[in-house]
């Protein structure tokens, strides 16, 4: 369920419990005062406003018990990206936060996901990837991909399956902030990538056939103003 946020700081208290979805936890998702938020979605519900659910005959989206599930049933290697469908910052707003926790629970180490923004003419982004050592971000215009920053190894990714991974883009008036598990890994001119966080999006990549399929499955986003 999407929670949107009046333009003041407020304290918001939301326990959500994980059951029986490969493995069992509790997980306290509560909004520190000093962070006001546009919205956060915690994926409680089925009526998930942020991201579209459906079957194409390869992939699968769908929420179940708090996360937002996305499964990649086929051996062949692919990628799949997707987006809110609606902006969520205000026109004039130049500044602002993004922030998710994703988990990869099947398929093999090769296999990388991260956070999509910067959407502009429903093709053209920005991405945000981790895989199982190593982080990239690049930018698609076009068609044509941009490394903005090459594969880079980094101590704060959890590799393993079925560890969660934390990714926050964060935007100033003049950069862009990434952090992985709230370590910052780099920093840059915005200039140099996006101008604005909208539209965010997911993408995962199926990188192997040695696999049947691939899962991935978001806990919350949120959306908030610097």
């Amino acid at each position: 369920m999407i929670r949107r946020y009046k333009p003041v700081p407020m304290l918001l208290g939301i326990a959500v419990t994980c059951v029986n979805l490969l493995s069992s936890c509790s997980k306290d998702k509560a909004t520190p005062p000093d962070q006001p938020l546009i919205l956060q979605e915690d994926f409680d519900s089925a009526d998930n406003l942020l991201w579209q659910t459906g079957n194409n005959g390869t992939v699968v989206t769908a929420v179940k018990n708090g996360w937002f599930v996305v499964s990649y049933l086929s051996k062949d290697m692919g990628t799949y990206s997707f987006w809110s469908a609606a902006s969520l910052f205000p026109v004039e707003r130049q500044t602002g936060s993004v922030e998710l926790l994703f988990r990869h629970t099947a398929g093999h180490a090769y296999d990388k996901a991260g956070l999509v923004f910067g959407v502009t003419n429903n093709q053209d982004y920005v991405a945000f990837t981790i895989g199982e050592k190593e982080f990239r971000i690049f930018q698609v215009v076009g068609g044509q991909t941009t490394n903005l920053v090459n594969w880079t190894r980094s101590a704060a990714i959890k590799g393993e399956l079925n560890e969660d991974n934390k990714l926050k883009v964060q935007l100033t008036k003049e950069k862009l902030f990434f952090y992985i598990n709230d370590q910052k890994v780099v920093e840059m001119m915005k200039s140099t990538a996006a101008t604005t966080l909208d539209r965010i999006g997911f993408q995962m990549i199926k990188a192997s056939t040695e696999v049947d399929s691939s899962t991935f499955m978001i806990d919350y986003v949120k959306v908030g103003r610097e």
